[in-house]
């Protein structure tokens, strides 16, 4: 991009709960190091307005009440402050993602072209597991906000090309407006390097020095195919695997179903789960482990997703064991550092486990290919140089 550029990021998530995990600021945190004014509006539980993270000025709204009340407020602040902001300040690109945020922008609409900021709809997910009111709602406003960028925005931008192809069927969208800029990960935090001693210890302290520990870490719900995975540790034959463990670290709905299953199967010990951790000590779990885990299931909120667990074991060269989904078939690829399973069935789980234990002395190595491909193609200098050259066009 030519020239310092004034960019604003409006997103409807909880500063003090996402701050190192957002991909916002790791994006904008890039852009400001290439010289851009960068600043990111969202929401936080505590008083405090605005301060300063990686360069990035942070604009949050104190809202303390749960998700659907925050982001109900959210929206209906940037109604009133949204327009005045852009008016006074004059940024030359606003970028907002689904939600019931988009409210704010339908001025757009009446406001004449000369006087507005390029606009860009980011979509790092379509709606997954509308099962209840709460995410029916949030499905609603995703076509709502897909809906109004399609006639207003300048640009709709998505994670993969796959994505893509589904929001010019599903909205009829032409092709030209929508551009693909995948996820990231920062391979100077997942460096294996950097958390050698702490993996070593947690595996003492949780008393897995001897274990083949796959991980498994992210939410917890029931369409991930977790229970699947629980049920294919039953099944390995005993005694030669009885040292594989499978440590499950996160939190969520589908957490006592898990425990249910830990007590049926009688895998108290084999099946260990953990509650979820800061972002920033994640990399030393996956340090403990052998190999990781990303069982999701083959039906369409999965299948043309960029899960991040996918982008953290690579860089922490860890190999993994992941379903045949096109958007995993994306990241890895035929690499080695990949063990594909046909479908999310505990006897596909099971056989590929075996496969991977029989062969741990090999799994460094194929993890080592696995870091090469995040440096290369998802480390966030390159996705942000990427993303600023899509704002820029």
């Amino acid at each position: 991009m030519q020239g310092k550029k004034r960019i604003v990021w409006i997103a409807d998530l909880d500063i003090d709960l996402h701050l190192h995990a957002a991909t916002e600021i790791e994006v904008l945190g890039h852009l400001a190091q290439r010289g851009h004014e960068v600043q990111l509006w969202a929401m936080r539980s505590i008083s405090q307005h605005s301060k300063m993270e990686r360069g990035v000025r942070l604009f949050c709204f104190p809202i303390r009440y749960g998700p659907l009340i925050q982001r109900t407020f959210f929206a209906v602040l940037l109604v009133f402050s949204l327009p005045i902001y852009l008016l006074s300040r004059k940024p030359q690109i606003v970028v907002t993602e689904p939600g019931w945020s988009i409210l704010a922008f339908f001025w757009k609409i009446l406001m004449p072209r000369s006087l507005c900021p390029k606009l860009v709809l980011d979509i790092r997910s379509t709606p997954v597991e509308v099962h209840d009111w709460r995410t029916a709602l949030m499905g609603f406003s995703f076509k709502i906000s897909v809906l109004l960028a399609k006639r207003a925005f300048d640009r709709i931008t998505t994670i993969t090309p796959f994505m893509k192809d589904d929001l010019v069927r599903d909205f009829h969208i032409r092709p030209e407006q929508i551009a693909v800029w995948s996820g990231g990960v920062s391979t100077a935090l997942f460096d294996p390097s950097k958390h050698v001693i702490e993996g070593t210890r947690l595996r003492h302290k949780n008393r897995l020095s001897r274990a083949f520990v796959i991980l498994y870490h992210g939410a917890l719900t029931s369409h991930r195919g977790l229970n699947e995975v629980v049920k294919s540790i039953g099944m390995l034959k005993q005694p030669k695997y009885d040292h594989v463990v499978l440590f499950v670290l996160g939190s969520g709905p589908a957490a006592p179903n898990i425990r249910k299953l830990i007590e049926e199967y009688r895998l108290q010990g084999r099946v260990v789960l953990h509650q979820a951790v800061k972002f920033t000590d994640v990399p030393k779990y996956i340090a403990m482990s052998d190999i990781g885990i990303v069982p999701l299931p083959d039906i369409p909120d999965w299948r043309h997703q960029c899960p991040n667990n996918i982008l953290e074991y690579l860089a922490m060269e860890k190999p993994m064991i992941l379903t045949d989904l096109p958007g995993n078939r994306l990241i890895v690829g035929n690499s080695n550092c990949g063990i594909y399973v046909p479908s999310a069935d505990p006897a596909e789980f099971c056989r590929a486990i075996m496969f991977a234990c029989d062969r741990r002395a090999e799994l460094r190595q194929w993890g080592i290919v696995g870091r090469g491909i995040a440096k290369r193609r998802y480390d966030w200098n390159v996705v942000a140089e990427l993303f600023e050259n899509i704002i820029s066009s």
